[in-house]
């Protein structure tokens, strides 16, 4: 069945509990140590959505011409392609997860279908593409702070930064890194140095609007963009003698180009980080890099066919390959340089031995420790954890937030994270739906759902559907379970219906009643 999709653009673009490793340089010394003899070179990342996948042909025409990478600093996907490089990730390697990855998939909040209930999928048939409002239940409305969590692509940059689970102060990954931020309630540039090298990915990509604000230490995070899309000035804070600064942001549009009021919208956000990003270009010394790529036909929003910008990002790169060879290494050096920055990936499984639930207790925690699938001393893997977490069910007004991998003497467990529903317990869902068929006839109805969740201990509901339009319905149920795990149930319903029926009388004649 056709259905009206309503689009976005993107303007933009796990924790594992961090521990503290053995310092590899004198304390206090942030300098790597194969920078010593020559200028310590930092290489600054740009935001710009998907465009800046091609950050990593720049990295693979850097290494092509033995240019070593001292410091890091990125924004947004600047930071994502730039973290997993200081992680010790090859290009090659960061290009085939990138490749491969379902973006359609990381950037939903959709549990796997066959992981959600048969209710949740009837409902998505009832309502087709929707939008849910929640309303507590003092009956204030309450809309959602982004259309996506990021949650699953949380969980996909934890399982790419496995190998360096334990650091916790960035100076300390093979290439020190900082990940650029904005506070949402300050307008203020925060840089992320130390924590969770994941979580400082998410929240430096958080698009406002479009992903949810990412919370950390206290601050509510949002895309870094906002305030310092290519932070020069953080890279030299971070000791850089010699800067490399790559650009991916889109050109401005033509007058004839904004047709729309989100084309505007864009074109505003898109001036205000032109203005601050110019300013930074300007701090740019003479023995200074500033690459900026022609990305013609990409998008910020087209994640599916990023992987195609990569070529651009390295032939852009290698137009610079004079000002960049002043800076490079002889061949054994820089072979010496990737032995220090390379760090194996193995697989992204672990074996948990332990589970927590802080903040749950009694009925909530038995809810919660029947629904995971893994017990102790099983190996799992990451992502499987997460889709077991989409799919959880909280109880009355607890909800599952996210879950940590933490390591206590030598094991590792599970630490699911609760707390109190930020939504609801009431929804309203609004959809659309259209139907065309080949002889020109089209039926249209707005589509309208209410449901009332955890009216009693066990968990019942009354949801109420309503299609207006060509098709009349109203449909009515109660669902009542009849015991903690809420297998079974009983479920009582009404139904009331018109609808237009098509059809062709003896001499072919088509006819329509209700």
């Amino acid at each position: 069945m056709p259905a009206i999709l309503l689009r976005f653009t993107l303007l933009g673009f796990l924790a594992l509990e961090p521990a503290r490793s053995a310092p590899a340089a004198e304390e206090g010394d942030t300098r790597p140590n194969q920078a010593s003899g020559r200028p310590r070179i930092g290489l600054v990342l740009s935001g710009g959505g998907a465009r800046g996948v091609a950050h990593i042909g720049v990295l693979k025409a850097l290494e092509e011409l033995h240019v070593p990478v001292d410091y890091i600093a990125g924004t947004s996907m600047g930071a994502i392609v730039g973290g997993l490089y200081a992680s010790g990730m090859s290009p090659d390697a960061i290009e085939q997860s990138l490749a491969k990855a379902d973006w359609r998939y990381l950037l939903s909040d959709a549990p796997p279908r066959e992981s959600r209930s048969f209710r949740d999928k009837e409902r998505d048939a009832r309502l087709n593409q929707n939008l849910q409002i929640g309303i507590s239940q003092a009956g204030e409305i309450q809309l959602p702070v982004g259309f996506i969590s990021g949650q699953k692509l949380l969980t996909k940059l934890r399982e790419l930064t496995l190998p360096v689970r334990r650091i916790e102060d960035f100076d300390r990954l093979p290439i020190p890194f900082r990940a650029i931020a904005t506070d949402l309630a300050t307008g203020e540039k925060v840089v992320l140095g130390e924590g969770s090298l994941p979580e400082a990915m998410r929240a430096s990509m958080a698009v406002p609007g479009v992903f949810t604000p990412y919370p950390i230490a206290g601050r509510s995070l949002v895309d870094g963009g906002l305030s310092s899309n290519l932070p020069i000035e953080t890279v030299r804070a971070m000791g850089a003698d010699i800067v490399i600064a790559v650009d991916v942001r889109p050109e401005l549009k033509t007058a004839e180009e904004l047709g729309s009021a989100i084309a505007v919208t864009n074109q505003m956000l898109d001036i205000l980080i032109q203005r601050e990003t110019l300013e930074q270009v300007r701090t740019l010394g003479t023995g200074d890099v500033y690459v900026r790529l022609d990305l013609p036909d990409a998008g910020s929003a087209d994640f599916a066919g990023s992987v195609a910008n990569i070529p651009a990002g390295y032939e852009g790169t290698m137009t610079h390959a004079g000002e960049l060879r002043r800076v490079a290494l002889s061949g054994r050096q820089f072979k010496s340089y990737l032995a220090a920055q390379r760090v194996p990936r193995g697989d992204s499984g672990l074996e948990i031995s332990f589970l927590e639930f802080p903040g749950a207790a009694g009925v909530v925690r038995q809810s919660l420790a029947r629904q995971i699938s893994c017990g102790a001393g099983e190996r799992v893997e990451l992502w499987k954890l997460q889709q077991e977490l989409l799919g959880l069910e909280g109880f009355r007004n607890t909800e599952v937030v996210d879950f940590r991998v933490i390591e206590e003497e030598g094991k590792y467990g599970l630490r699911l994270e609760t707390a109190p529903k930020s939504r609801g317990s009431n929804y309203v869902n609004l959809g659309f739906d259209f139907d065309y068929s080949s002889s020109g006839e089209t039926d249209a109805d707005l589509l309208l759902s209410f449901r009332m969740t955890e009216l009693n201990r066990l968990g019942a509901e009354w949801e109420t559907f309503l299609s207006v339009g060509d098709r009349t319905r109203v449909f009515s149920e109660l669902y009542q379970p009849i015991e903690p795990s809420r297998r079974f149930f009983l479920a009582g319903s009404v139904l009331y219906a018109n609808e237009f029926i098509s059809a062709l009388d003896a001499a072919d004649e088509r006819l329509g009643f209700r």
